[in-house]
């Protein structure tokens, strides 16, 4: 059953639930097994599963109002403010509170 491909619905569904699960209870979810669940990930997206979740969590932080930051980390998923602020720095550069005000950081040249 290992090389039997998934069907192309089946990416989707896992980022869907991924949103807001852990990857091993995605994958439970899913009926498959973890290993097969970073495959898919690694396959579809060029991202595992765990850093595409950790993308997706900063990306609600960029969608929500600015202000109660504790607030915000709750509703990502984040353990803490504290938690939220450090990954949010490690993608982005700057806290949430500086990005939000326009300090950005500068930008840089993508390198392979």
């Amino acid at each position: 059953m290992a090389d039997r491909p998934e069907p192309p619905e089946r990416l989707e569904e896992a980022a869907h639930v991924l949103a807001g699960a852990t990857v091993a209870t995605t994958a439970a979810r899913l009926h498959i097994s973890e290993r097969r669940l970073h495959t898919l990930f690694t396959a579809g997206t060029g991202l595992s599963p765990k850093h595409f979740a950790r993308i997706d969590r900063v990306r609600t932080v960029l969608a929500a109002d600015a202000g109660q930051w504790s607030s915000v980390a709750a509703r990502a998923g984040y353990y803490d403010q504290s938690h939220m602020t450090a990954e949010f720095r490690h993608f982005m550069g700057v806290p949430p509170a500086a990005f939000t005000a326009g300090r950005h950081p500068a930008a840089t040249p993508c390198t392979a």
